[in-house]
């Protein structure tokens, strides 16, 4: 038996052969923004929900959000680091466009952290 584990630790010629690499699957790259409702409002302005992947969220402008909905502040520096640390970032707007002026109105409706 001495001679087998000798043989083992001898043998130079003794290939190691790796399996091939599994394929990587690839993801579909998610739309940074995509329009999900257009409609007219009653006044002839057009309406519409976007969701979007793209862009910055600003800390305070996300604290003022949880403030409206009434949610206990966080310290800025945990947001900043939610925000860092996310997978992805996404928000809702409704973007009212008035048909008189061609002015625009955007209203955050939620932004969601994954």
């Amino acid at each position: 038996m001495h001679s087998f584990y000798s043989f083992l630790k001898n043998n130079s010629s003794t290939e190691t052969v790796e399996p091939p690499p599994a394929p990587l699957e690839v993801e579909e790259p998610l739309p940074e923004e995509l329009v999900l409702l257009e409609r007219t409002l009653p006044d002839g302005s057009t309406e519409h929900i976007l969701f979007s992947s793209a862009g910055d969220v600003d800390v305070y402008d996300l604290q003022a959000l949880c403030d409206k909905v009434g949610w206990p502040r966080r310290p800025l520096s945990k947001i900043a680091a939610s925000l860092r640390n996310s997978y992805l970032v996404a928000t809702l707007h409704s973007i009212i466009k008035s048909s008189e002026t061609g002015s625009c109105l955007i209203v955050l409706l939620s932004q969601a952290l994954l």
